[in-house]
């Protein structure tokens, strides 16, 4: 048996303050409070909320030392591998965010798109640990969306890009991809003025001014990455036939609705609908692509990751 001190906090047993103590028996995690001479039992440590009951931690129990040894027990090596992995990935993702507000320049824009490819490849590592770490019950709630409809989970999984794409927008990149659409809404004639050419040539130039109006959609390789990673995620439940399906369908239907809303400017001041539309389907295969191949290869880097951790 083995006793460990975690830190302080009240009893709810007595409402003493006292030190939260785990006790492991016949490789069992248990919960007491220990006032002096005295101990209150609390409970198994699998059914205790710890985090209503520590007031503080001990400086010599940190997470590097005893209290990470316990979470190992409780969690075990590669579910506490799990959180921290996904914690440093969601950490580089932010600090590429902070990087992109603050220099508004771009300067740094390199720097971003690194932070944010590191984070796609950690949060990768996360999902291979995940899948070997939970043996039964992965991904509940894509297994429940998927049993009602395949169409339904092809529909989440093209508004999870959609989102993860606007809200990726921001990030700087060094490349990007640029779409353009230009529509003239005027015209004036140019009054006519005439010009010296050379020698006793005199020319007069006519014509006409145009007046445009234009969309410019600016997407970062950061927010592909971002949108490649979360469609990875999404596409690990399926069978193949299922995979192939929403590998190709989803991020189109994404990128239809992007593009959708980004014209409507220009479709209220009277453009053509299928002039639109036309723009709408070549911008949005233009960025599946992509997206896809980048998602092909994280799928394969996941499965290498298995492999290695099987091998093991």
């Amino acid at each position: 048996m083995s006793t460990r001190v975690i830190g302080r906090g009240k009893c709810p047993r007595c409402g003493r303050i006292g030190s939260l103590v785990f006790k492991e028996i016949s490789g069992n995690i248990y919960v007491y409070f220990k006032h002096g001479r005295e101990w209150c039992y609390i409970g198994p440590a699998s059914r205790v909320d710890l985090s209503s009951l520590i007031s503080g931690i001990e400086l010599y129990h940190t997470f590097t030392t005893k209290f990470r040894e316990l979470l190992e027990v409780h969690l075990g090596g590669l579910r506490l591998k799990l959180m921290v992995t996904f914690m440093i990935g969601v950490i580089l993702l932010i600090s590429a965010y902070c990087i992109s507000f603050i220099n508004l320049d771009g300067y740094y824009s390199s720097v971003s798109l690194m932070l944010t490819s590191i984070s796609s490849l950690t949060f990768m590592l996360s999902i291979a640990l995940y899948e070997k770490s939970i043996t039964n019950g992965k991904y509940v709630f894509q297994v429940r969306v998927l049993k009602r409809s395949l169409i339904a989970y092809v529909i989440l999984t093209a508004f999870a890009i959609l989102i993860v794409t606007i809200l990726a927008l921001p990030l700087k990149s060094p490349v990007n991809m640029w779409f353009k659409y230009k529509m003239v809404i005027g015209s004036a004639p140019i009054k006519p003025h005439s010009h010296h050419v050379g020698g006793n040539v005199t020319a007069t130039s006519i014509g006409k001014a145009f007046t445009y109006r234009a969309i410019h959609l600016r997407v970062p390789l950061a927010s592909i990455i971002v949108a490649s990673t979360i469609l990875t995620y999404m596409l690990r439940p399926l069978s193949l036939m299922q995979l192939v399906l929403c590998l190709i369908v989803s991020p189109f239907i994404a990128y239809l609705i992007l593009f959708t809303l980004s014209m409507i400017p220009l479709l209220i001041l009277g453009l053509k609908f299928m002039e639109a539309l036309s723009f709408i389907v070549y911008s949005s295969i233009n960025l599946s692509i992509p997206v896809v191949l980048l998602s092909i290869a994280l799928m394969l880097l996941v499965n290498v990751l298995l492999k290695i951790y099987s091998i093991k």
